[in-house]
């Protein structure tokens, strides 16, 4: 019989990625790819993503900005680890302002919805007005016994937020500082206050019991107005 030979066209390769490194903000990366037909194999280089910095932070990996500016007074700088945002170094907090939108000028209130703890360092004397206004989250505070002032609306409407240890060293919660803090149930009021401003706890609607120290010279017009639960309030 008779024979013939029959020519058949290359399957060509069937490239699939089969792993790899990703890449990072800082470091490239590269993709595997093999042939799912044959042992035929290469790599394929990506480009580092490069940082994508806001507010400070990258958005990618959470390094700091080197060139933004930490300061939050003369003397003082701030960083934000994990919802803990630290005030360290010494002297006074700046005090910030708010606009007709009533939002602060603070550099961090764009993340202030992850902020879950304030620590106010040792050395820091003053904690400025407007500094912490609208932090949702913030459950835990820490003032260290440097801190002698709390500026107007410093924690205004932080509703999480349920206890708080002012200490000895603090002789001013001025206007509005803690109002709106609706939650608010527990409050240490340090032994040497002078003065609680006005307003100060307006609108602390879980606030049950108060003590007043002996030490206070001044408790400024409707300090405790609307603190519906308020039912214990002691003058030492």
């Amino acid at each position: 019989g008779s024979s013939y030979t029959e020519s058949i066209v290359a399957l060509e390769h069937s490239f699939i990625v089969a792993g790899g490194l990703s890449p990072t903000c800082t470091k490239g990366g590269y993709h595997t790819v093999v042939c799912s037909r044959c042992d035929a194999q290469y790599e394929e280089k990506t480009a580092a993503l490069g940082h994508n910095y806001q507010d400070g932070y990258c958005a990618k990996c959470n390094e700091k900005d080197p060139n933004f500016d930490f300061s939050c007074g003369n003397n003082l700088t701030w960083e934000i680890v994990d919802g803990v945002l630290t005030i360290s170094g010494t002297g006074a907090m700046y005090d910030y302002v708010t606009g007709a939108s009533h939002i602060p000028n603070t550099p961090w209130f764009n993340v202030s919805e992850d902020i879950t703890e304030i620590v106010i360092g040792s050395g820091v004397t003053s904690i400025g007005n407007n500094a912490f206004t609208y932090c949702p989250n913030l459950s835990r505070v820490t003032i260290s016994e440097s801190v002698n002032r709390i500026g107007q609306y410093a924690f205004n409407n932080c509703y999480n937020l349920t206890s708080v240890n002012i200490p000895d060293s603090v002789t001013v919660i001025d206007d509005w500082a803690f109002s709106g803090c609706v939650n608010l149930r527990d409050v240490k009021i340090s032994n040497k206050i002078k003065y609680i401003g006005y307003c100060a706890f307006y609108e602390c609607y879980s606030l049950a019991k108060i003590v007043i120290p002996e030490s206070i010279e001044e408790i400024g017009e409707g300090a405790f107005d609307k603190c519906s639960n308020l039912k214990e309030v002691y003058c030492k």
